[in-house]
């Protein structure tokens, strides 16, 4: 085989000149990836009302705080013990209240899909609405003796969930 005439001839690569507008990339696209961010956000993040808090008034006489919940239709709260035994208070609003007298002397609340459970240390009831007013129903309901629980109180944490009462001790 014989040799090529052909000459190569060697083309240098072109000379690397140092970009000015490369410094202010890395710059800028964080500034645009961090607006963009801010906007998306503020879309489609939802708009939580301001909450107006006033002072008000509770129930008359004593009350015991560590009872107080949340219903389906306001709030409710266990009085002290009174002359009438233990009552129920409860508001639609927090500003009005009305009560409602129970058995026994409870000092805890729990809620239970529309009603509430009055109970003690060993011992709860179930209060539903019966038209406008609260009323207990049916019979007491007993708790197993290895229910403890509230830092050594002696009291039961119960939770009302949707098939029935879970017992923390």
């Amino acid at each position: 085989m014989a040799a090529s005439s052909d000459t190569i001839v060697e083309i240098p690569p072109p000379e690397v000149v140092p970009d000015q507008r490369r410094s202010w990339g890395l710059p800028v696209m964080f500034v645009a990836m961090v607006a963009t961010l801010s906007v998306f956000v503020s879309i489609t993040s939802p708009e939580t009302p301001p909450v107006d808090w006033a002072a008000g008034t509770g129930p008359d006489g004593s009350v015991n705080l560590d009872s107080l919940v949340a219903t389906g239709d306001g709030f409710a709260i266990l009085s002290g013990m009174t002359t009438d035994g233990v009552l129920l208070w409860s508001s639609p609003d927090g500003a009005a209240w009305s009560s409602h007298p129970l058995q026994g002397s409870p000092s805890q609340l729990a809620t239970i899909e529309d009603g509430l459970i009055t109970y003690g240390v060993r011992a709860g009831r179930i209060v539903a609405r019966d038209g406008g007013e609260w009323a207990e129903t049916g019979d007491a309901i007993e708790f197993p003796d290895e229910v403890r629980s509230r830092q050594g109180s002696g009291r039961p944490s119960l939770v009302g969930v949707e098939d029935g009462i879970v017992a923390m001790s």
